[in-house]
């Protein structure tokens, strides 16, 4: 049996593998994954979705394991995107939680910390503002009813909105 410690490493490792099958089976099937201050609606096999949004957006992540209890890990969170990149945020920062059950990861809540938080509000209010503008039928499919949307489509969809907005920001 894999190691609640493995079971994140391996986590990490799948994240900056660039490949979305790997990331998938980290997960638990009925996994949840809940992203504080983003209105991540807490589902079963939300972290599926979060897991298919990562890969369209090309993301990375590391940790830094602050203690393990058991199944549960506190950890400290960075990621790295490409979606982050097209934002002009570099790196985001994170305070996680997570419940490893049967080698896999079963539960992920991320909390930014107030750095991150201020940093992607303020970039997400600019990007709103121009797309509720610009592209609002590409913000409602990213943003249904103004709440962030996390699948593989959507994560296209965002990474193509966001660039498009940056490219209209430095030609104004």
């Amino acid at each position: 049996m894999m190691s609640t410690h493995e079971a994140l490493q391996r986590w990490v490792k799948a994240h900056n593998a660039d490949d979305v099958k790997y990331l998938k089976s980290v997960y638990a099937a009925d996994s949840v994954f809940q992203l504080k201050g983003a209105g991540v609606t807490s589902t079963r096999g939300s972290a599926i979705k979060m897991a298919e949004f990562d890969y369209a957006t090309g993301m990375q992540r590391d940790v830094r394991t602050s203690w393990i209890m058991g199944d549960e890990i506190q950890a400290e969170v960075t990621e790295r995107s490409a979606l982050l990149e097209a934002a002009g945020i570099h790196e985001a920062h994170y305070n996680g939680q997570f419940i490893v059950r049967g080698g896999q990861i079963a539960f992920v809540q991320l909390e930014p910390t107030a750095e991150t938080r201020q940093a992607t509000d303020h970039v997400l209010s600019e990007f709103v503002a121009w797309a509720s503008t610009a592209r609002p039928q590409g913000l409602a499919r990213v943003m249904p009813g103004g709440r962030m949307r996390y699948d593989a489509e959507a994560g296209r969809q965002m990474l193509e909105l966001v660039r498009e907005w940056r490219l209209a920001a430095r030609s104004t």
